[in-house]
């Protein structure tokens, strides 16, 4: 799952900037606000622990079921 999103990162023109999880809170907090996000891509285990962070969030392990959409609502030809 993480190399499928560093690559569409990648392939969208965007930049991945990488945050430890490990690092003390202020040091993640810098980074964050230093690198400007636009949107913040986690896994759920380590979305919890962002208080600092207010803006878009993606948790990549979030398993979505999509079968009780309809496909025409959702854009799908």
């Amino acid at each position: 799952r993480v190399i499928v999103s560093i690559l569409g990162i990648l392939k969208l023109g965007a930049v991945y900037v990488p945050i430890d999880p490990g690092l003390p809170e202020y040091r993640k907090s810098h980074i964050i606000e230093d690198s400007v996000l636009s949107l913040l891509i986690t896994e759920t285990m380590f979305m919890f622990d962002l208080d600092h962070y207010s803006g878009d969030l993606l948790a990549i392990d979030v398993e979505f079921d999509g079968s009780e959409y309809d496909s025409g609502a959702l854009g799908v030809v």
